[in-house]
């Protein structure tokens, strides 16, 4: 949507491309101003992205703080070669909007930036070892659980319980 793309519209045509610094900086200011107004609205927000660097987690946390929101990174993992097959999967299926194939992945991995102390103390790591790209995979177990443990951990034995 932020250039003028239908979601399963190639990026082709977008000038220098969408996986550039500088289209990521404007992607994130994007989302950061979106997350603003849902949070300023009363909403809760999820913000989906890579978040490689520091400096682009940073904001988010910082907003979360000055709205009052709680804040926690989900961190999901995988091994780099269970990745690359997914990838070289999906590729073949035809049936992802994603264009980010193994080249992207591994820049990616490359640039990826450690987790400060604050942000480890909102991390909640997710294993997807055992999930694949289907909605009915692990995945769709693996992160309920991993958010009720995180629950637990904050708020209490019990909490998390009825459903995250």
């Amino acid at each position: 949507r932020l250039y003028g793309l239908a979601p399963e519209h190639s990026s082709a045509a977008v000038p220098g491309g969408i996986y550039t610094r500088e289209a990521s900086e404007r992607t994130f200011e994007r989302l950061q101003q979106l997350a603003r107004e849902a949070l300023q609205a009363g909403w809760s927000v999820v913000v989906d992205a890579t978040f490689l660097h520091a400096a682009a987690r940073r904001p988010f946390m910082q907003l979360a703080q000055q709205v009052s929101a709680p804040f926690v990174i989900v961190s999901c993992r995988v091994e780099q070669g269970q990745l690359e097959q997914r990838l070289r999967l999906r590729s073949e299926r035809g049936d992802d909007a994603s264009e980010a194939g193994i080249e992207v992945m591994r820049a990616q991995l490359q640039q990826q930036e450690p987790f400060t102390e604050a942000e480890r103390a909102a991390l909640i790591p997710v294993d997807l070892s055992a999930a694949d790209d289907r909605p009915d995979s692990a995945a769709s177990s693996a992160l309920p659980g991993a958010l009720s443990a995180f629950l637990a951990r904050v708020c209490g034995e019990g909490a998390g319980e009825q459903g995250a």
